[in-house]
């Protein structure tokens, strides 16, 4: 059974139902797949509760007839055992069941093919056994292992039916081929593994606006680690740098941006397996009751595991007004996650200069883990035109030379008079928005508007839209 066998859904239902269940395991096994799912730690009410009572209570009474497994996913089923001292007292025996190896998983294929009397090419069997080492290396808490076997199979056998159909007359020996083009088919599409080359992503980088202390610093960064995997293939000592990194400075600078694409740097070196961005805020990590923060934030590192996790007002992990004992726990998983994936993992926290200062030197931790520091400046008035015209180009609108010099006057007078949570690019966008906005309303009463009409932008246009987005920003 699962959850849904022993739990009912009405008050009053679940004792029935789960003496049910147990009176017909007697002399047997029960078996109860992810168990955890008994539990709801958020829901003290949860009728799973319940169920978890009467089957300690059985599994007590009838302790010579009834053998339960309660299986699931590693952490999940810890937190299960935990939940209750019963429990933990009850099951005395775990067994820890490992991922399958590219190997293994080979060889179960190869059983596969063989009970369904099916032959397969080897060209197509070295095909797979590549997809199956690079699922490996990628693999996470839910990595399909057989399963991903039998589904790979039962797709190879449907591809290899759609072939034989277009065949007039099949043979025993077609009937049982399992050719390279079968494996192809299935497999081609996933075998991409979306590498980049370093120098199209450098030369990215250095296309974006402004940020020229940023990008000398991953520049370096890029230099350094070429030197250190060139001493690492020859045989020479290989210097472990942390790459754990700290973005302060004011919003919509580029941080995520950064942030993304020092993920695809990595990946692109080889030092991170995926360099996917996995972008958090306290919310993310921080559970509303005690006992939910430390499974919350495993789960979001597990997800970041081989890419980027980036924890955006990382400060309010630390709240300086009182105690924030949910917020320390999440700051001591993270700091623990990242001892545990030192390899696999780069965490990025950002936020505004003082409080990221603050929040680095709160904990010794933090501030042994966090070394390497980039200051985002805001921009200045000439790159956030750069900034707009490039959203208006990307977007295939063009826009009247007075209107551009209208913006730059406005900036240039008014960018001395913000303050430091005025948003930069993030502004910018808002603006674009809002001056399309403006500008649909003002062609939406032209009775057949021209393609010209449609993609102009008018002063009129920029000056509503500034005056629609600036009024509670400038004076």
């Amino acid at each position: 059974v699962d959850r849904s066998g022993l739990v009912a859904e009405y008050v009053g239902q679940t004792a029935q139902k789960a003496k049910a269940v147990i009176d017909s395991a007697l002399d047997g096994i029960l078996f109860i797949d992810e168990a955890y799912s008994l539990i709801k730690k958020d829901s003290p009410g949860d009728y799973g509760r319940e169920a978890v009572e009467i089957l300690l209570k059985r599994m007590e009474d009838d302790k010579d007839r009834l053998i339960v497994i309660a299986a699931g996913y590693p952490e999940p089923m810890k937190d299960f055992l935990e939940f209750n001292p019963g429990l933990k007292s009850r099951f005395s025996r775990i067994f820890h069941f490992d991922d399958y190896t590219p190997d293994e998983l080979e060889q179960i294929f190869r059983l596969q093919c063989i009970e369904g009397q099916f032959i397969p090419e080897e060209r197509g069997m070295n095909l797979l056994q590549k997809y199956f080492k690079s699922q490996y290396e990628l693999r996470d808490g839910f990595f399909g292992n057989a399963r991903l076997c039998r589904n790979l199979f039962e797709e190879l056998i449907k591809i290899q039916a759609n072939r034989l159909s277009k065949m007039q007359l099949p043979t025993r020996s077609d009937l049982q081929a399992l050719v390279y083009e079968d494996f192809f088919s299935m497999l081609g599409g996933k075998m991409t593994t979306n590498a980049e080359n370093l120098d199209e992503l450098m030369k990215e980088l250095n296309n974006l606006v402004g940020l020229d202390s940023i990008k000398k610093e991953i520049a370096s960064l890029v230099q350094y680690l070429k030197v250190q995997s060139l001493r690492s293939s020859k045989g020479l000592d290989n210097q472990h740098l942390t790459l754990h990194s700290v973005f302060y400075g004011p919003p919509g600078t580029g941080k995520t941006t950064i942030a993304r694409l020092y993920g695809r740097i990595l990946k692109a070196m080889g030092i991170l397996k995926k360099g996917h961005l996995v972008e958090v805020s306290r919310g993310d990590l921080v559970g509303e009751y005690l006992g939910q923060t430390a499974p919350k934030t495993t789960a979001i590192i597990q997800k970041a595991v081989h890419g980027v996790l980036f924890i955006d007002e990382a400060y309010s992990l630390n709240r300086r007004n009182g105690i924030d004992p949910y917020g320390q726990e999440a700051i001591d998983t993270l700091l623990k996650g990242m001892e545990d994936n030192r390899s696999q993992l780069v965490v990025i926290v950002a936020g505004y200069s003082n409080e990221m200062n603050e929040f680095v030197s709160s904990n010794p931790g933090l501030e042994s883990r966090f070394t390497r520091y980039f200051y985002f400046r805001s921009y200045t008035p000439g790159q956030l035109m750069e900034i707009f015209e490039f959203f208006m180009n990307k977007s295939g609108y063009v826009i009247e030379e007075n209107a551009l010099i209208s913006l730059q006057d406005f900036l240039e007078v008014n960018l001395s008079l913000l303050q430091d949570d005025f948003g930069n690019a993030r502004w910018i966008r808002n603006l674009f928005e809002r001056t399309l906005q403006k500008m649909s309303e003002r062609v939406a009463l032209i009775p057949e508007p021209t393609d010209f009409e449609l993609n102009q932008i008018i002063k009129a246009d920029l000056d509503q839209g500034l005056k629609s987005l600036s009024s509670h920003k400038f004076n």
